[in-house]
């Protein structure tokens, strides 16, 4: 009798002809860190939890009312005009460029700028923008943007100056107004919230530049979804310059009134993944100085118009847009090329330098080699970032409440000290008709009224 002797059989060799348990799992991996795509979209979810919070009822009327402190402060006469004319900051120019918009987020406001020039601001023309204001020949002025950025300055400096002269209940009160460069900061404490505003001056025109016209007859991912005439309705003139540029006489085109249009055609989810990656970059990348919020804006908006939008559409790719966004920027890096979006012939890049690239490159690469690990990092920040805040909040809430004790004892001796005012206007004027105005921003200050005489 011949015995055969069997080797023991390994759990692997067993399970040959079965599918492993996961082999679904494997197929969720980033192919370059190992790291799980559902685990990243997870993280980016997190993140926009605490990055996009939504305000409680308090915090949501502290920002409105420093919006409406800000759009109030430029509305504010710089110098006297005409009682015909709407309050506004003052820039004069020709009829050919009557207006300026001072732009934020999501919100401009128009400045009239219709009247007789300053001495102190040039009659002048923008560089490169054929809208001539006269002269010619060797004594032909430009449109100087740094000029205009110290006349807005010293406009904007004069008005909060007034503001702080007269302190009123209920207003924002401005804690720090500086110039950085053309932009002025505006720093703003609205009960427990502290504000940072950035002011542009820039120049607004109707319609499209020339240079920008070949950009219309390409196809882009929001054709269909909104008309071109939302898309070119408008262009500023910014005062910045190119990095080898004159900042006396050059400007910048800008198209943020396109922007916020297109913005309207992006997905919530590739938005939630921008979100998260200008987060990471930004605060990786910040030295050397040299990549922006907005070379990052614009690789999201070529990828619009690379990708299929049924892709982009969808809540579970958010991990591969980040990935992918990190991907472009380093292939704009490695060849020094990142066009402009809506002027691709124009080389944002064009002027770094081989070291700096290098070492943003090499910076970038380690997000992309752990990218759950940045983003948990980002996590942190923004919670730490809340935390701070709420604790300021309330710490200022109470500081204000233990105020308010005086204030509303003083509100009431102002009340006392009306009505007695009231009593004596009855007595001393029997049979007229008498009537009280109050100015609710100062309510100190009433004003009388006899029949058709002031007090």
């Amino acid at each position: 009798l011949t015995m055969a002797s069997l080797s023991p059989v390994s759990s692997r060799d067993a399970n040959t002809n079965s599918k492993p348990a996961h082999a679904k799992a494997l197929t969720d991996l980033d192919f370059h860190s190992g790291a799980r795509i559902e685990e990243i979209n997870k993280l980016i979810q997190e993140f926009g939890k605490h990055e996009l919070r939504e305000y409680d009822d308090q915090r949501a009327l502290e920002v409105h009312t420093a919006k409406d402190f800000i759009f109030s402060m430029l509305g504010e006469p710089a110098n006297p005009l005409p009682p015909s004319l709407p309050p506004s900051l003052l820039l004069s120019l020709t009829p050919s460029l009557a207006r300026s918009l001072v732009h934020s987020l999501t919100h401009s406001l128009t400045l009239s700028l219709p009247h007789s020039r300053p001495p102190s601001l040039p009659h002048s023309r923008p560089r490169g923008v054929g809208t001539g204001l006269g002269g010619g020949g060797g004594g032909a002025h430009y449109f100087s943007p740094t000029r205009v950025a110290d006349w807005f300055f010293r406009s904007v400096s004069a008005v909060i100056g007034e503001i702080r002269s007269h302190p009123q209940r209920g207003v924002p009160r401005v804690e720090k107004v500086e110039q950085n460069g053309t932009v002025v900061s505006v720093i703003l404490r609205a009960g427990g919230s502290r504000m940072l505003y950035d002011i542009v001056p820039v120049v607004s025109f109707k319609g499209w530049p020339a240079v920008a016209q070949n950009w219309l007859m390409e196809n882009h991912f929001w054709d269909g979804k909104i008309t071109e005439e939302e898309v070119i309705s408008g262009f500023y003139l910014v005062p910045a310059c190119s990095a080898s540029g004159d900042p006396q006489n050059e400007w910048r085109l800008a198209f943020s009134r396109s922007e916020v249009q297109l913005k309207k055609c992006i997905s919530p989810a590739l938005i939630h993944a921008y979100q998260a990656y200008k987060a990471v970059i930004i605060k990786l990348l910040s030295r050397p100085k040299a990549i922006s919020p907005y070379h990052l804006r614009s690789l999201m908006l070529w990828a619009c118009d690379r990708l299929p939008s049924s892709f982009l559409s969808q809540d579970d790719n958010t991990a591969h847009f980040l990935l992918g966004l990190i991907d472009d920027l380093s292939h704009c890096l490695v060849n020094k090329s990142c066009p402009s979006y809506f002027l691709p012939q124009c080389n944002m890049f064009e002027h770094l330098s081989d070291e700096t690239v290098l070492l943003l490159a090499c910076k970038l690469s380690s997000v992309r080699t752990d990218p759950a690990e940045h983003l948990r990092t980002a996590i942190e920040h923004a919670k730490a970032a809340n935390k701070l805040a709420q604790e300021l909040r309330k710490a200022s809430r109470g500081v204000q409440a233990s105020q308010s004790d005086g204030v509303l004892v003083n509100a009431g001796r102002q009340d006392d000290s009306l009505a007695r005012k009231l009593q004596q206007l009855v007595t001393e004027n029997p049979g007229k008709s008498i009537s009280v105005f109050l100015n609710p921003e100062d309510v100190s200050k009433p004003h009388f009224r006899i029949d058709d005489k002031f007090f």
